[in-house]
């Protein structure tokens, strides 16, 4: 597993979360082991993805959903980026979310993509509210 393209997989998540919540939000990430897979998850408290949007917000160029709290700027790229990413290890990013309710995105990377890191690569991430 190329643990630096994980991690900024993982940060893409972070700051997506963080940039769709507004200020006092709380965006949560977790990480487990299942068997030998690894599974991590990113959870905010922002707008959330109409069902309609969470297949296409994975393609390049795709602005979809709510608003940057912020006004931040975007290319659409990052979460396209991820999935390749994530492909390229054979693993699997998908999103869980409910309008209103914020979202959860999740990286499933199986036993021959994870087995090679040994599990400090994940431990080094805090698993907290932020």
């Amino acid at each position: 597993m190329d643990a630096g393209k994980i991690a900024q997989v993982l940060v893409n998540l972070l700051n997506n979360a963080i940039e769709h919540s507004t200020a006092g939000a709380r965006v949560w990430l977790a990480s487990r082991w299942e068997g030998a897979d690894a599974l991590f998850s990113v959870r905010d408290e922002g707008a959330g993805i109409a069902p309609e949007d969470q297949a296409r917000i994975f393609s390049a160029f795709s602005r979809v959903g709510s608003r940057k709290t912020a006004g931040e700027r975007s290319t659409g790229l990052g979460l396209s980026i991820a999935r390749q990413v994530v492909d390229a290890h054979g693993g699997r990013i998908w999103v869980e979310s409910v309008p209103g309710a914020g979202a959860t995105f999740f990286v499933f990377l199986p036993a021959d993509a994870a087995a090679s890191a040994p599990p400090v690569h994940v431990d080094r991430i805090r698993h907290e509210p932020i």
